[in-house]
């Protein structure tokens, strides 16, 4: 359930989801724009300005910059989503919060990246109102990332013709300092000279947990008043040494399966599991080690409420393994089923431990699990593919993820036998990715795995021979799809041992 929330002159008022109506301005301090108030707790009820009373249809407050605030429910878990809607790239925005809309408390700064952003919390009964103000656009942070990894940089832009003054702080202690004219083409900021892209992936790492540059400009014409404005960028822990699972959720081909069935399932899920081994030591659910040599009754599987509510999140957010491949049902809240047989997104954004330590590798290999790529981001850090060049300029360690966009066949109920091209297109993945050199490393990218998979030589989701129109011989009923719903985010051009 999504509900946007407006802000009149004599209170607070909401409206469930919808187009957004045009509102006037709140008036804000000099270049400071606010956007309407949002609350978490439950909507009050009365007439709006002019005695109208407030209509049963969508409303958003809407500055003259557009940007609004909205809230989504999750009904299974009681936590909320935050989205701060149609912000503008390279700016810097407050959102507030506030018990009593009186004292307002500073509760994250975000640099936009995209037109939205979102956070989640978590379950409480706390009444907590929420605010957003667009801070001073003199100052911007384009190809903005707030983490550091191997490579300390901040880049920022502004269109003053004047001096800029940087200040950068490392945990709070003052390490560098400048005051320099502002270039023509308004880019300014600071670098880690030291950072050699030649020796990425591996090229070291800060003993400082959270970095903070203010940047200060100060226009050449004397009447014009000075911007600043602070950032931060937190530090993203390496693991020192890879641990995964492959894991499948307990009967989750359901009932009627044949036997014969089950068995080709568990063989296809032992090739997975060898896949993932080729680059990652594994564990079984309860946390000891297993080796090549596990059979196929014994993989590891999902079906207590504790494997999944303490076990498997545990190791999720706890660092205990860096690498997932998951078989199971889900979509694009949550793997898994009805609770507590689950693991929420809700859970996994409010984890402090994910923010400052994303995986390395996931595969959610069950419905919609990449309809949005929210579920991956909350995993591996991103919500998008891209290069690996990008990856090495900016120091950041290889990260890939994968899942489904849409419903997947997995099995034919009234034939009792599985759907082969939904397997065989990871086992195509896989055994692509795995492939080694003369020199026993590693040579095919994700990218290049993901389309041997997908044609023409591949076996999964049947793509067509080249040139030929698209077709899907197993698609049934509404599960069925035309086109292949395997979506990746991280590096795509990186190698599964990086």
């Amino acid at each position: 359930m999504k509900i946007r929330f407006i802000n009149f002159a004599l209170g607070l008022w909401i409206g469930f989801t919808g187009a957004a109506q045009p509102m006037p301005p709140t008036p804000g301090a000099a270049n400071e724009t606010k956007s309407g108030l949002t609350s978490n707790g439950p909507a009050p009820s009365g007439e709006s300005e002019g005695d109208e009373p407030l209509p049963y249809a969508p409303l958003a407050y809407q500055n003259t910059d557009g940007f609004w605030l909205e809230i989504e429910i999750f009904d299974d878990s009681n936590s909320k989503r935050i989205s701060l809607n149609n912000i503008t790239n390279a700016l810097v925005y407050d959102i507030d919060v506030s018990t009593n809309l009186v004292n307002w408390s500073l509760y994250q700064r975000i640099v936009a990246t995209d037109t939205n952003f979102s956070f989640v919390e978590p379950p409480d009964e706390t009444m907590r109102f929420f605010r957003a103000k667009q801070l001073d656009n003199r100052i911007q942070f384009p190809d903005w990332d707030d983490g550091i990894e191997q490579f300390l940089f901040f880049d920022a832009w502004t269109p003053v013709t004047g001096t800029y003054h940087l200040e950068l702080y490392g945990d709070g202690a003052l390490v560098f300092q400048t005051t320099q004219t502002i270039p023509t083409n308004g880019f300014f900021g600071v670098r880690d000279g030291s950072y050699n892209p030649n020796d990425w992936p591996n090229t070291g790492y800060y003993a400082v947990e959270q970095w903070e540059l203010v940047a200060t400009v100060t226009p050449a014409n004397t009447s014009a008043v000075p911007a600043s404005v602070s950032v931060k960028k937190q530090f993203r822990h390496p693991y020192q040494s890879r641990r995964g699972i492959t894991v499948h959720q307990h009967k989750v081909l359901g009932e009627p399966v044949s036997s014969v069935a089950l068995d080709e399932f568990l063989s296809y899920i032992h090739l997975y599991y060898l896949g993932n081994l080729q680059t990652t030591p594994q564990i079984n659910v309860n946390g000891s080690p297993v080796d090549e040599f596990l059979d196929t009754s014994m993989l590891p599987k999902l079906y207590e409420p504790w494997h999944w509510t303490n076990n498997l999140i545990g190791f999720i957010t706890n660092r205990t393994i860096s690498d997932l491949y998951y078989f199971g049902h889900g979509n694009n809240t949550y793997i898994g089923s009805a609770p507590p047989y689950r693991i929420a997104l809700p859970t996994l954004q409010a984890s402090s431990m994910l923010k400052t330590n994303p995986m390395r590798y996931v595969g959610l290999d069950g419905c919609n699990t990449a309809k949005e790529t929210d579920m991956l981001n909350a995993y591996v850090g991103y919500k998008k593919s891209v290069t690996r060049p990008w990856f090495r300029d900016k120091g950041f360690i290889p990260r890939f993820g994968w899942g489904m966009k849409e419903k997947k066949a997995v099995a034919d109920y009234l034939r009792g036998s599985l759907y082969d091209p939904a397997f065989a297109y990871v086992v195509d993945f896989y055994q692509h990715l795995t492939h080694r050199d003369a020199s026993g490393f590693f040579d095919n990218t994700y990218k290049d795995s993901v389309e041997f998979a997908r044609h023409p030589q591949g076996r999964g989701f049947n793509y067509p021979p080249y040139g030929q129109p698209q077709y899907n011989e197993w698609a049934v009923g509404p599960i069925g799809f035309s086109f292949n719903p395997f979506t990746y985010v991280g590096c795509e051009d990186c190698f599964f041992d990086e």
